[in-house]
């Protein structure tokens, strides 16, 4: 709710709402960008909300409001993947910004940081080094 004045007020921008699983590749791969922003209670722990556009190639700026050190400081590799804001009033330069990262890039670097082969070597470790501790 305290970002639709922001929305309404950057005239390109388009609420979607929550999009259809059968809509959401093609809306979200050609969307110039996504706007993620945290509300309420409930702080996601990953992130999927924010790499799933830019495996798509579409950059991302997050709020991220006092750093509160939400998910996106941790996927979103700031002026190459997307942006991140401190403030709401930063988000219409940000966004702009946004539109003109090569969404190669955006694709590629993401995949590069999040590929499934990496993440599962690294669950491993972390449990091997666990283990180790156990011992």
């Amino acid at each position: 709710k305290y970002l639709m004045p922001a929305i309404k007020a950057y005239k390109q921008a388009q609420w979607l709402g929550e999009i259809k699983d059968n809509d959401k590749i093609a809306r979200i791969g050609n969307a110039s960008c996504v706007i993620y922003t945290q509300e309420g209670i409930w702080v996601e722990a990953f992130g999927l909300a924010i790499l799933e556009p830019q495996l798509c190639g579409t950059p991302v700026v997050a709020l991220d409001p006092n750093g509160q050190g939400t998910s996106c400081t941790e996927i979103i590799e700031h002026g190459v993947t997307g942006y991140i804001a401190s403030d709401i009033d930063d988000l219409p330069e940000m966004i702009d910004a946004a539109k003109r990262l090569d969404r190669n890039v955006v694709r590629e670097e993401s995949r590069k940081r999040f590929n499934v082969k990496e993440c599962l070597e690294n669950h491993i470790a972390a449990y091997e080094l666990t283990l180790e501790m156990e011992e």
